[in-house]
């Protein structure tokens, strides 16, 4: 992942990238280039591509596999509780 990221990061943040909006050639992104506000842009297709595609290789879980909706109900736990950490940490700056 350090590998794709520092690639997909040239291409957006360099002056001569392939997605830059600061390129002098015209060439930028069919001619329009991305003005990517504090890499979150950058970050954020990095990390869903490589997500979608661990997703696309694990596979469905073995639950959804044989028909039983009968899964432990953790997530909402997990849900709740990091709704609960971002809340403390920007109530905390």
């Amino acid at each position: 992942m350090v590998v794709v990221y520092s690639v997909i990061a040239c291409w957006a943040w360099n002056d001569k990238g392939w997605a830059s909006a600061y390129q002098t050639d015209g060439d930028a992104l069919f001619g329009c280039g991305v003005l990517d506000f504090a890499g979150s842009g950058v970050v954020h297709l990095t990390g869903g591509v490589g997500a979608l595609i661990g997703a696309w290789m694990v596979g469905p879980r073995e639950a959804f596999r044989t028909r039983c909706l009968q899964t432990p109900m953790y997530g909402p736990i997990f849900q709740s509780m990091g709704t609960l950490s971002l809340w403390f940490s920007w109530c905390v700056r």
